[in-house]
């Protein structure tokens, strides 16, 4: 049992919250408003794309500056500054979009920029802080945050949108709000570290041996943990840290191509209206049973298996969105890409703690989403290319699976550092 008065539980609460408020409106409901708004200023699908494109590069460039944030000012003022950010890319949306430009700016760029203050970064470095043993756990519950805000995001923003006669600015202002919220909570409640409180990871009832380099729940097969925290270089010259590269690429490429074009190409298939917009929580709601798998069994098996097979789900998620004509076929696509996201997701967060430490987990972290983002933010451009230029979906959504399938293999081989 945990020490009376461990904070890290209430945390877990509290930072669920805030990542629910900061992903789930910006960005999961972010992907419905702009739909409609495309519709109603006549935007392409390549210009649909760049502004995902542009959402997902901004985040990624400015993410290393995010871990360094982390370390110098906390996870507490992060977070806050997120918000902050969030709120005012929601009100330029909401007041002032009326271009393709303008929406890359405001969208793109700065809910980019707060969405990386306010998201996965600071997040994920808070629960490696403060829990070690039982850090699968907290990690899936904080992580499901975004699919249980997308169950409750999706439809508040389309009955607003709906209440409202179909003005999607409306929905903007609402996400504005939630934003402004999440900064108030953060700097309320979050704190940054056990020792913050003169308390331990775990609160201190499940400490591990300095000299242990694994961290095994007893009873159960061992789950590799470093004893030491690698640095930034030493880290990225193994053969494992590439292969997480690689993988995290290929699963950020799909499921960007799901939220940015998922919508749009459902109704081209002739779904109803009412189902592709439920499509994207769908595929969210589906992503919390990967998340909490993940969660349940990252204590047990190696995380970089639990992602291969995630990866494998995300490719059979895109084929069946590619070819899906009916309204069931809608439920398999999104159980399939989202448990294969949830499950990549979270192995992802849990491999690089348990590879190289919780003291180089944000800087690390940094550097990867940059490159992730980079290279992820094509992939909804890509799309947009295919379809406006080469006729359809079809050579950009093969390309993507193609690129699942080979990441899938690679990270199965990503064994820990020093024991390859």
């Amino acid at each position: 049992m945990n020490k009376p008065g461990f904070y890290g539980w209430k945390l877990v609460v509290t930072v669920f919250i805030v990542y629910l408020l900061n992903t789930a409106f910006p960005y999961y409901g972010g992907s419905v408003l702009n739909a409609v708004m495309a519709e109603d200023l006549g935007f392409s699908r390549s210009a649909l794309g760049y502004g995902f494109s542009a959402f997902i590069l901004c985040m990624g460039l400015t993410s290393p500056m995010v871990g360094v944030l982390v370390n110098k000012l906390g996870v507490r003022k992060t977070l806050f500054a997120g918000g902050l950010v969030l709120t005012v890319g929601a009100l330029s949306m909401a007041a002032f979009t009326a271009s393709e430009l303008q929406y890359w700016l405001f969208f793109g760029g700065i809910s980019g920029l707060g969405f990386s203050l306010g998201g996965v970064i600071p997040v994920q470095s808070v629960v490696t802080y403060w829990f070690k043993r039982r850090k699968p756990l907290a990690m899936s519950i904080v992580l499901c945050a975004s699919g249980v805000g997308s169950i409750l995001s999706i439809p508040i923003l389309n009955n607003i949108v709906a209440g409202f006669d179909g003005d999607w600015r409306m929905g903007w202002y609402f996400v504005a709000f939630t934003s402004a919220l999440s900064a108030f909570i953060a700097l309320i409640w979050v704190r940054n570290k056990p020792s913050d409180l003169g308390q331990e990871p775990d609160g201190g009832a499940l400490s591990v041996s300095e000299d242990s380099d694994d961290d095994a729940l007893p009873g159960a097969a061992p789950v590799y943990q470093s004893a030491v925290s690698w640095n930034t270089a030493d880290a990225f010259r193994t053969r494992a840290s590439w292969l997480i590269v690689a993988a995290a690429c290929a699963y950020t490429m799909v499921f960007n191509v799901c939220i940015a074009h998922g919508v749009v190409h459902l109704r081209d298939q002739g779904i109803e209206d009412a189902m592709t917009a439920n499509s994207v929580g769908l595929l969210i709601m589906s992503s919390i049973i990967g998340r909490l798998g993940c969660g349940t069994v990252g204590g047990r098996i190696e995380p970089r298996l639990i992602w291969s097979g995630g990866l494998l789900a995300l490719a059979a998620g895109l084929f069946v969105l590619y070819i899906t004509t009916a309204n069931w076929q809608v439920y398999v696509y999104a159980m399939c890409a989202g448990i294969g996201f949830g499950a990549s997701y979270v192995s992802m967060a849990n491999i690089m703690g348990n590879y190289f430490g919780p003291d180089s987990f944000a800087p690390l972290l940094g550097i990867l989403t940059t490159v992730t983002c980079v290279v992820g933010a094509l992939s909804p451009a890509l799309a947009g290319i295919s379809y406006d230029q080469l006729g359809g979906y079809e050579p950009a959504f093969n390309t993507f699976i193609g690129l699942a399938l080979v990441a899938s293999v690679g990270i199965a081989l990503a064994h820990p550092p020093g024991r390859d």
